[in-house]
């Protein structure tokens, strides 16, 4: 299934957001319990042991956050690489293929099913994309075959 980078970067931008505060505001609760600013009155070993344990669990949650934002670029960057080439594919096809080249089986179809029809011109779309466009992956051909099937067969 393909899933547009668009929203991939947007939900990685949500999760480094909701990590780093997270784990921004269990430092400053570790903080505060340190120096027994807070009503929790938590001595010894007990102490150390919920200081490590959160500790490690807020850096790790604090991490995790740099991390999407980091990947936050990347997937920015393929965005508009796969928008640019998704348009690139999309001129070139509706440039030298017509309704009539794709609907040549048609005849083929039951006519009072015309659900019937996707199949195999979207297929047949599909084919004709990987013929030119060999490297893409699947996901992403039947993507662009899907939404070219939206624009030459708008009923």
């Amino acid at each position: 299934m393909y899933v547009d980078p668009n929203v991939k970067a947007e939900d990685n931008r949500s999760t480094a957001w909701s990590f780093t505060i997270v784990g921004g505001i269990g430092f400053i609760f570790l903080i505060l319990l340190e120096l027994d600013i807070l009503p929790i009155h938590i001595y010894g070993s007990q102490k150390i042991f919920i200081e490590v344990v959160m500790g490690i669990m807020f850096l790790t949650f604090f991490s995790i956050g740099i991390h999407s934002f980091l990947s936050v670029k990347k997937l920015n960057a393929q965005a508009q690489n796969e928008t640019s080439l998704e348009k690139e594919i999309t001129d070139w096809f509706l440039e030298n293929y017509t309704e009539y080249m794709i609907s040549y089986t048609d005849e083929d179809m039951d006519e009072s099913n015309p659900e019937t029809y996707f199949y195999p011109r979207n297929d047949k779309i599909c084919e004709l994309i990987h013929n030119q466009y060999p490297s893409i992956s699947d996901e992403f051909k039947e993507h662009i075959a899907e939404q070219l099937y939206i624009t030459i067969f708008p009923d």
